[in-house]
């Protein structure tokens, strides 16, 4: 996204902020850096084979809501927000 930006000649973050989600490895060396969600990969895979597991052995379908603990990581893709 921020190539396709630069190459339409519009500023990150000066003309629009972008975020990620996953913070992999290579946000923090982007220019500009990417600022990310950091959610926890090991626990979301966890509930994910749980969630998968329960399926084969059940053959059950349902919809579930996860809800794990992330963290932003500001670098500098984003405009600071004044108000």
């Amino acid at each position: 996204v921020m190539k396709a930006l630069d190459e339409h000649g519009i500023s990150v973050p000066k003309e629009i902020s972008v975020v990620g989600f996953d913070n992999i490895d290579t946000s923090s060396y982007l220019k500009p850096p990417l600022t990310t969600i950091d959610i926890p990969k090991k626990e979301l895979g966890r509930l994910a084979v749980k969630v998968l597991l329960d399926r084969l052995e059940t053959n059950r379908t349902y919809s579930i809501r996860v809800v794990l603990p992330f963290e932003l990581l500001q670098r500098e893709s984003c405009k600071r927000f004044e108000a």
